[in-house]
Order: C-alpha cells, then sequence, then structure tokens
C-alpha cells in the first residue's frame, strides 16, 4: 500500500483537472459524486512556492502523513481497539454503538471483523451491519444508504 502512494498522482493543475482525474481512478472514482467534490474542495489546496514553480494544487495531507497509517500495521491500531474496548464495556447501557462494514472484505478480512465485533471478546454493539457491494470505503460510496 505504502508503494502504491508514493507513486500515486498528487500534484494538478487545478481543482477541477483533479476532480476528473480522480473521476477516471480508484478508489476516488467509485465515490459518490457528492463525496467527491468536497473531497477536492477541501482536500486539495495551493501548491506552495518553494515546492514547485507555477500554479496548481496539491493533496492538504502529505504522502508521508498518508502513509504511517499503513507502515505500523496492526500495532497502530491498537490504541483504538483499547479505547473500543472500554466504551463498550462500561458504557453498553448508556451509549449506542454501531458497527457498519462494506460487505467486501478488501482492507480487512472477514475473521479480523469477526473478531472486532466478538461479544465474547467483551464487545458489545447496539447493531452490525453490512452493506452490499462496498469495502471499507463505504461511506464514501453509498452515502445515501445512512440516510434511507
Amino acid at each position: 500500500m505504502t508503494r502504491l502512494m508514493a507513486k500515486r498522482k498528487d500534484t494538478w493543475a487545478s481543482k477541477e483537472e483533479a476532480r476528473a482525474w480522480m473521476a477516471e481512478k480508484m478508489p476516488w472514482g467509485m465515490w459518490d459524486e457528492r463525496v467527491l467534490r468536497l473531497y477536492v474542495e477541501y482536500g486539495l489546496g495551493e501548491i506552495a512556492e518553494k515546492q514547485l514553480q507555477g500554479e496548481g494544487v496539491t493533496l492538504r495531507c502529505t504522502r508521508r502523513t498518508e502513509t504511517l497509517a499503513y507502515e505500523r500495521g496492526i500495532r497502530q491500531s491498537m490504541p483504538g481497539l483499547w479505547q473500543l474496548n472500554l466504551l463498550c464495556s462500561a458504557n453498553a447501557h448508556m451509549l449506542a454503538i454501531h458497527i457498519i462494514w462494506g460487505d467486501i472484505d478488501d482492507l480487512f478480512s472477514r475473521e479480523i471483523k469477526d473478531g472486532l465485533e466478538d461479544p465474547d471478546q467483551g464487545r458489545v454493539f447496539t447493531s452490525v451491519s453490512r452493506v452490499e457491494d462496498v469495502g471499507h470505503m463505504v461511506s464514501t460510496v453509498t452515502i445515501q444508504s445512512f440516510f434511507a
């Protein structure tokens, strides 16, 4: 994943050019048009002069920042899992926690998802749902399903 990010295009002449390019590429091309429009509007910024001569836009999140989440693997997720355990055990009767998975297991295997939602591990959720035909980017692809 980090090798793909390192080679990925991250500068464009304009936000309009970036949106058109992203609309034809994975994963952005799968996104709901409204999500892509907001991503381009707020996720891209002007290129600083010291980075490149001329005008253009680039991602506000640097490649280095983006790849950090993937370089450390599962170790990076452990503090979040510990917090989830605390929320689920201490507040299960007071706090509604819902899981919404995409049914395509593209980032996490089904076994990992099943383990995360296993009540025998001390995690109790108000609901667990699976949205058909999407992966881990479920909220960017099928936002309308969240409002049904």
